[in-house]
């Protein structure tokens, strides 16, 4: 491992405290990532099927999740579902950084966290208008309504469960990827489209 990994690795756990999201964000480097799916793949409109949770400890399955944090990389974006990278599980990774602040002020920074299984309950239904963008549709992006106060149940990486309530622009991101389990887009919702 060269000097570099080392160091990134060492200040993830000194930082963050968070080792098995920044082993993963070590482990991308260099990986190659998937090819984004785009519509009208038809991977974009099925329903994803739950993942067998003793695959997560799994060689192959820590392989896919460090491709889909390598073509999360590559993109840039704040979250990626596994059918976007042409796989039908219920995965998605979400990770917002100082960098995405800037475009999305609202937003709370977040450590990559990895969602298998999903389960989401809308706490509060007040809708919360929002210009979204996806890496499946590229070049639009389009004005969607979603619940502004979440709560999601999941099992996280090391095959554990996870509850917590997401609030604002935060609890949208969840959702979007949340929509590409079940085949949906923001196509399907948006509003005030318009090409970027």
């Amino acid at each position: 491992m060269n000097r570099y990994l080392l160091v990134t690795f060492a200040l993830c756990l000194l930082i963050r405290g968070i080792a098995p999201a920044c082993e993963l964000e070590t482990a991308a480097k260099g990986v190659k990532p998937f090819d984004v799916r785009t519509v009208p793949d038809p991977v974009l409109r099925q329903m994803a099927s739950p993942v067998d949770l003793a695959e997560i400890s799994t060689p192959e399955f820590n392989k896919l999740i460090v491709r889909m944090v390598a073509t999360l990389d590559k993109s840039e974006g704040i979250g990626i579902a596994a059918p976007q990278v042409g796989i039908s599980s219920q995965i998605f990774l979400v990770r917002i950084l100082t960098k995405h602040l800037e475009r999305h002020s609202h937003m709370n920074a977040r450590p990559l966290t990895v969602v298998i299984n999903p389960e989401i309950e809308v706490v509060n239904e007040t809708l919360l208008p929002y210009r979204e963008g996806c890496l499946s549709i590229p070049g639009f992006s389009g004005i969607v309504q979603r619940p502004r106060h979440i709560r999601i149940r999941y099992v996280d990486m090391n095959g554990n469960s996870q509850e917590e309530e997401i609030n604002s622009l935060n609890a949208i991101v969840f959702l979007h990827e949340n929509d590409h389990l079940v085949g949906r887009l923001i196509s399907d919702y948006w509003i005030d489209v318009e090409k970027r």
